[in-house]
């Protein structure tokens, strides 16, 4: 069920001279969202997985956050209905759930497993 769907939510951008760092709007104010020029560094597999309800950390910024790291193996997952899942994650759901418990952590402990 991997999904390349973008929402309505503000792309995160670079701001220069702010350490280097990505932010992305919410509420009215910049965040801090990651530093990222050592992003390329990273080798290990990784499984990304996002809400499509998200507001916490939007589906953009994680998507941008995948596409920076240095890993071969990553993968990005939004979880929507238009993707097949059963709701339009929010941030607490995706975790928090009994959805997620039927759909989001037997996709994580495959994962685990996978990379044993």
């Amino acid at each position: 069920m991997v999904e390349n769907h973008t929402n309505r939510l503000p792309t995160p951008e670079f701001i220069p001279g702010k350490e280097n760092s990505w932010v992305a709007h919410s509420g009215g104010e910049f965040l801090p969202l990651i530093y990222m020029a050592r992003n390329p560094l990273l080798q290990e597999q990784i499984q990304a997985i996002a809400g499509a309800k998200d507001r916490i950390a939007p589906s953009e910024g994680c998507r941008a956050l995948v596409n920076s790291l240095g890993s071969i193996e990553k993968s990005f997952v939004l979880c929507s209905k238009e993707s097949g899942y059963q709701e339009d994650y929010t941030h607490p759901r995706l975790i928090a759930s009994q959805n997620a418990k039927k759909e989001i952590w037997p996709m994580i402990l495959a994962f685990i497993r996978a990379i044993g």
